[in-house]
């Protein structure tokens, strides 16, 4: 019930340090006596949803970008998806784009039609831990106006997301991904701002109710032409 803590009974699992050996790391690091007390459990975020929209072989509206497993939206799960879900698209789909991709004549010259410029301003970036720390706190399980917009408010000071494409020659492959990280958090927050309901995995406290008009509705992001010539 809300309010109440609940914990994990495992006086009965034999030799669960052998067969959970990740849990019993976690207790320890956490000063928790696993063998002699119940275990606390909390709330937490299992993974985001994929939202590239993608046809039955995984191409998406961007020739030569496709896009398969738990990053693609493929219409196979619903508002809440689960596990089996993403096992189905990571089979299922993934031999669907091989196969797709084996029967096409190969692109020439596709690389030609990615713009890449330099940068000439520094920007430093916040590291990897704050990101997962910040969308955990403000972008998790809860959400509401005061949190997500804290949240914009943070990526806005930590880094213009919007400024696309990446400069990949003044960058490492780290901050490449941080940088990619970065803009899908931005995506991900401005989308659930912007969605004032609940509705399967998005709840927004403030919004505790599923709302007719939110039905069917999807929201969409398009980046605008800043010299990608796709």
């Amino acid at each position: 019930m809300k309010g109440n803590q609940i914990f994990l009974d495992i006086s009965e699992v034999h030799e669960f340090s052998k067969r959970f050996p990740y849990i019993t790391e976690v207790c320890e690091k956490r000063n928790i006596d696993w063998q002699h007390d119940n275990i606390p459990v909390r709330p937490g975020a299992h993974f985001s949803m994929g939202g590239v929209e993608t046809n039955l072989h995984g191409e998406t509206n961007i020739p030569g970008l496709y896009a398969v497993g738990e990053v693609a939206c493929t219409y196979v799960h619903g508002a809440n998806r689960l596990a089996s879900n993403s096992l189905l698209e990571g089979i299922v789909f993934a031999t669907r784009l091989a196969d797709h991709l084996l029967s096409q004549t190969p692109a020439k010259n596709m690389a030609m039609n990615l713009v890449i410029q330099q940068m000439n301003k520094n920007v430093t970036l916040p590291e990897r831990y704050q990101l997962k720390e910040k969308m955990t706190a403000l972008v998790g399980i809860s959400r509401s106006e005061i949190s997500l917009s804290k949240m914009l408010k943070w990526l806005e000071q930590v880094q213009p997301v919007n400024e696309f494409p990446l400069y990949f020659y003044k960058y490492t492959k780290k901050q490449i991904e941080l940088q990619h990280m970065l803009l899908v958090a931005e995506l991900v927050t401005k989308a659930a701002r912007e969605r004032t309901e609940s509705r399967g995995a998005h709840y927004r406290s403030d919004f505790p109710e599923r709302e007719e008009q939110w039905r069917e509705k999807r929201i969409y992001h398009q980046l605008i032409n800043q010299g990608v010539g796709v």
